[in-house]
């Protein structure tokens, strides 16, 4: 069937701080994960198939509700428990069943799809997964990396963040991490979620994370086919301070109130905009006017200055001591992705 790495899972939990930090960056016009000041992170099937190493056929996978095919399908593979059993219960018809014939592999294809490629916060199994199930036998032509691909940009585009393969988010993240300076001991193995343990995913997260409320990451660089140059100097973009036009849009989104009006929304994103483009200049000035080279200047021009200081001095203190009496005046984070189903194969 091509589903093989799944069953040598090396991390069957998830780095929850992690991953609800991590959906939040995804950007929906660019179809990937913006991460402020460090660079972006495409969401594609390569990536997917990288990362899960599951079929990346030609064979669209039908994702839909069919009531002939659910009364059919359910009939036979969940006799007594209707077309939306438990996802317990199609766990439990897996280690019952010993045979590997198509009943198995309908079987499977339908709890993987429900625990690792299209989870939902239902416990229950999804009616559109019985379309599938027409093309078991060719399920390893189906484009399963596309499927995944469509369901997390359908889920986290509408806010949806705990929907989707969050497996994948998580060792996408991960994996886009320049770690070379530590010694992360991977398994060298073809698809990254048999490589990556969960000691090794709790060290880098840990490692990566900063001291910030909410949680955030960013410790280290991303490994430099991720990384993004900010424009700077040549007026092409104001928003470098978040990454860029799409870091600040994650930015926006991550600090509005829920109940922000759009038509506020758009007021607050114009001051800002304004306020991070003059706060650019501005320290674009400072850091340019630090790091000039001295010119060397005439005794002529360094005495000039010596007598105008002097002459200021009595204004200067009156100033400073004005201004001093002003002041005195104002006197586990971790969660295993199938514990809601438990696990058939997906253990350490």
């Amino acid at each position: 069937m091509g589903t093989g790495p799944f069953l040598d899972i090396k991390c069957a939990y998830l780095h929850n701080t992690a991953v609800t930090w991590f959906t939040r960056l995804y950007h929906s016009g660019r179809r990937g994960f913006v991460v402020p000041g460090r660079g972006f992170i495409p969401l594609t099937e390569e990536s997917v198939h990288q990362i899960l190493g599951i079929p990346h056929g030609d064979i669209e996978v039908k994702y839909e509700a069919d009531y002939d095919m659910e009364q059919e399908f359910a009939a036979t593979l969940f006799p007594g428990d209707g077309s939306r059993p438990n996802i317990t219960t199609v766990a439990t018809a897996i280690i019952n069943h010993s045979e590997a014939d198509d009943k198995f592999k309908k079987l499977w294809l339908i709890y993987i799809v429900s625990t690792l490629l299209a989870p939902t916060t239902d416990a229950r199994v999804s009616n559109k997964c019985y379309p599938m199930l027409a093309d078991i036998n060719r399920a390893d032509r189906l484009n399963l990396c596309k499927f995944v691909v469509d369901q997390l940009h359908e889920h986290l585009s509408n806010g949806k963040y705990t929907n989707g393969c969050l497996l994948y988010c998580m060792l996408r993240y991960l994996d886009a991490l320049d770690c070379d300076g530590m010694e992360l001991e991977l398994t060298n193995r073809p698809y990254r979620v048999n490589a990556w343990s969960k000691t090794q995913v709790d060290i880098v997260a840990e490692l990566d994370m900063l001291e910030h409320d909410p949680p955030c990451f960013g410790k280290f660089q991303l490994k430099e086919e991720f990384r993004e140059e900010a424009a700077s100097g040549s007026g092409t973009s104001t928003l470098g301070l978040f990454g860029g036009p799409g870091g600040f849009e994650t930015w926006m989104k991550q600090n509005t109130h829920p109940s922000c009006s759009e038509n506020d929304k758009l007021k607050i994103q114009g001051i800002i905009h304004k306020f991070a483009s003059g706060l650019e200049t501005l320290l674009g000035d400072l850091v340019q006017g630090m790091t000039a080279p001295t010119a060397s200047n005439s005794t002529k021009s360094r005495r000039g200055r010596r007598n105008e200081i002097e002459e200021n001095d009595d204004t200067l203190f009156e100033d400073s001591s004005s201004s001093e009496s002003d002041s005195d005046a104002d006197g586990d984070d971790d969660t295993s992705f199938v514990s809601s189903s438990g696990s058939v194969v997906l253990t350490e």
